[in-house]
């Protein structure tokens, strides 16, 4: 569906933002504040979401 790509484009500047937030934490989610790993996963997984609807 077209509002598929819509979303997950719209949504990219969000996640870099949550990206720059997590930046200084480190690498693993799941340490002390979270990290930054699942972040770039997801600002990474959102295009592809987006090809493929």
């Amino acid at each position: 569906m077209l509002r598929t790509r819509l979303v997950a484009l719209a949504l990219l500047p969000v996640m870099a933002g949550a990206l720059i937030v997590h930046l200084p934490n480190g690498w693993m989610f799941s340490g002390q504040g979270g990290g930054w790993e699942y972040v770039a996963f997801l600002m990474i997984a959102r295009p592809c979401a987006a090809s493929l609807a």
